[in-house]
């Protein structure tokens, strides 16, 4: 009985190429992300403040429909009032924005940035936040924004 060992550089060869292939087209796809424009920190920070101030009053609209009313009552609108009011008193301590490297190209813009946000509320301690930025698509300049775990500012540029 004999027994004979012999490689097949086919496979290895199709499973490397394939490889290189699929990060050849990640890097193509990459491209537009990196050289485009950024995005400075002033306005970042407009569009940060004004997702929290959204959440803010989103947070009193489910308040409000949990108490089962369809409009708030005195109490419920000064309460929003001067949650928006100490909002408005936070200071943002710095603003750092980098490139998402990984930008699913079909579903945004070839934008999308991470920002780092150091805030300190009125009477408390310091908080690091994190953000994405993007366009919803290539024609409009709207952004969203999300906030978002530290892991997505590791793999910013």
């Amino acid at each position: 009985m004999q027994f004979t060992f012999s490689l097949n550089f086919n496979r290895s060869t199709i499973l490397f190429s394939g490889l290189l292939g699929l990060i050849l087209m990640v890097a193509f796809f990459s491209i537009p992300q990196i050289f485009a424009d950024s995005l400075d920190s002033e306005r970042a920070k407009d569009w940060i403040r004004r997702h929290l101030k959204t959440n803010i009053a989103l947070r009193h609209m489910q308040e409000m429909k949990a108490a089962g009313l369809k409009s708030p009552d005195k109490n419920m609108a000064e309460r929003l009032n001067a949650e928006l009011e100490q909002f408005e008193r936070t200071q943002f301590i710095s603003v750092e924005v980098k490139h998402f490297l990984f930008v699913p190209t079909l579903i945004t813009s070839s934008r999308m940035f991470v920002v780092k946000t150091v805030l300190r509320p009125e009477n408390k301690k310091e908080e690091t936040l994190y953000f994405s930025m993007s366009a919803r698509n290539n024609l409009f300049d709207f952004f969203w924004v999300a906030e978002q775990s530290q892991w997505m500012w590791y793999f910013s540029i």
